[in-house]
């Protein structure tokens, strides 16, 4: 996991700042890959107006260059779950060819018509032999949550009974 923290220098982590982040969903899952997904100035965890019914939604990919990365995929939430809605092909053309470890770098356009969320998935075929025997490459974000109607919150589909 990669947490989103003030600092990366390991003795001025502060357990409090730490838990807040985890807490606040502003982490990511990596096998390999590591990713960055923003709206505007705001990230994982927090809520943007996305009234105007469509978002620019700003993501960067980065992996060593032995790491096979080759799929981006936008999801979006439903009542069953998330609905895939834009899948990116990784490969040469979309990698910075002044740094190869950039795979991608750019910005999609999303249109959503009701509160909703959107993650992150980055996926390649191959594995991370030798250093994980086996395990494939993948990231996933947390969302970021959508507020259309505007009432200033994200308002899921549904709710679970207490």
């Amino acid at each position: 996991n990669y947490v989103k923290l003030s600092t990366d220098v390991p003795k001025e982590l502060n357990l409090v700042e730490f838990a807040q982040a985890v807490k606040n969903q502003r982490m990511s899952v990596s096998g390999g890959p590591f990713v960055t997904v923003a709206i505007g100035n705001q990230g994982m965890g927090d809520t943007v107006d996305a009234t105007s019914k469509k978002v620019s939604v700003k993501i960067k990919v980065q992996a060593p260059t032995w790491v096979p990365v080759d799929t981006l995929r936008i999801f979006i939430g439903g009542k069953d779950g998330g609905d895939e809605v834009k899948t990116l092909t990784l490969d040469a053309s979309t990698a910075d060819p002044q740094n190869p470890v950039v795979r991608y770098d750019d910005s999609v356009e999303i249109s959503v018509s009701k509160d909703t969320w959107l993650i992150v998935v980055v996926q390649g075929k191959g594995t991370l032999d030798p250093v994980v025997r086996g395990g494939e490459p993948f990231a996933v974000t947390n969302p970021i949550f959508l507020d259309v109607d505007g009432n200033g919150t994200y308002d899921p589909p549904f709710s679970f009974p207490q």
